[in-house]
């Protein structure tokens, strides 16, 4: 079981790992580092999904903690693992991201967008047999003479970073 393996999508991130989590019947509260304290999750609010209840607690104003990052997939939370530590999903699973794993890694040079036409915002990698969405953070900066590197994540690949140097390591720690 791989460190993304059961996350329900969107998945919001922060930057750091909370220095405790205090579980009651109804609550979870957090504390972070410099001693901030947070509400979690509050299921004393009638919504049945995590999204819903985070919204009831901004309406009363709670001391609710406000993530910085939302990834709707997979692929954006792979582009970020560089910023985000620990996570909720949409469940209000808690995740703790904070702590590396090794991605076999594949390099590529040989990009081909495919014509904007037919399916926009798609590149083409040699070697992969699926095509790659191109994810807004990297839309400026794949060309065609970028380098891709990718990460193998529950047996897809995925965009991990672009580069202009050539990556010869077989292994990645996301």
């Amino acid at each position: 079981m791989g460190k993304f393996t059961g996350i329900t999508f969107p998945f919001y991130g922060i930057t750091e790992v909370p220095e405790t989590i205090t579980y009651t019947l109804s609550k979870i509260n957090i504390e972070m580092k410099d001693t901030r304290h947070y509400i979690l999750d509050d299921k004393t609010y009638p919504q049945e999904t995590y999204i819903g209840r985070l919204l009831a607690m901004d309406v009363d104003n709670k001391n609710r903690l406000k993530f910085k990052y939302t990834c709707t997939n997979l692929q954006q939370l792979i582009l970020l693992m560089y910023k985000i530590k620990w996570g909720v999903d949409n469940t209000g699973t808690i995740f703790d991201l904070s702590k590396k794993e090794k991605f076999l890694q594949k390099t590529t040079s040989k990009l081909m967008r495919l014509p904007e036409e037919e399916i926009p915002g798609l590149l083409r990698l040699c070697g992969i047999s699926y095509p790659f969405e191109i994810p807004f953070e990297l839309e400026k900066s794949i060309s065609s003479f970028a380098i891709v590197c990718l990460a193998k994540v529950e047996e897809r690949w995925y965009i991990h970073r672009v580069t202009n140097r050539w990556v010869t390591a077989k292994t990645v720690s996301l």
